[in-house]
């Protein structure tokens, strides 16, 4: 569903989904690809096997029409696998503001899941480049809380790995820890 919000070229996105791997990336690429940056995200997976996300997304550009949201993003649902980032280079006026990019990594929910948090510098496609590096790691999304304030960007995962528990391997903490601060 995708309806206007109170802010000019501003919309509220709502997916209800079955959940799979590579879901997250799917969608926040898909957006992207739209001129649609987003704001504020909420990803739920309900008991029942569906994943259940809301982005609350403003037009870069061209806005376009919700019935183009739709039809964009169901295609992308029809094969999120084949779904990648576009790449762009981050705009001059945005250089300028340089938050130092911090990931902490810590297990709760006895030893199920890894809490990520991720503060940086927002630009354009970042959470898309981010949702790609946690999908290039095998890594599923259970609950992800989006907050953009300006320049910067505080964003908090719940991970698992591919057999749902959290991550314990230090290397490849590591590796995901120096992909995610390089992108």
């Amino acid at each position: 569903l995708v309806r206007g919000h109170d802010t000019p070229s501003s919309f509220e996105v709502f997916v209800r989904t079955p959940d799979r791997d590579g879901l997250f990336a799917a969608l926040v690429a898909t957006l992207d690809r739209l001129g649609l940056n987003v704001l504020d995200a909420r990803i739920l997976n309900s008991t029942d096997g569906y994943a259940l996300d809301n982005f609350q997304v403003q037009a870069s550009g061209l806005v376009p029409e919700p019935t183009r949201i739709i039809e964009t993003l169901q295609a992308a649902l029809r094969d999120p696998a084949a779904v990648r980032p576009a790449r762009r280079a981050m705009p001059r006026h945005l250089r300028h503001f340089r938050v130092p990019a911090r990931v902490d990594l810590d297990a709760i929910d006895g030893g199920q899941r890894t809490r990520l948090s991720l503060v940086g510098t927002d630009r354009p496609g970042l959470l898309a480049d981010v949702a790609q590096v946690l999908r290039s790691h095998r890594l599923r999304v259970h609950d992800a809380r989006i907050s953009t304030f300006g320049e910067r960007v505080e964003d908090i995962f719940l991970l698992s790995d591919q057999n749902d528990r959290a991550l314990t391997d230090p290397q490849s903490i590591e590796d995901m820890r120096s992909a995610l601060i390089a992108c």
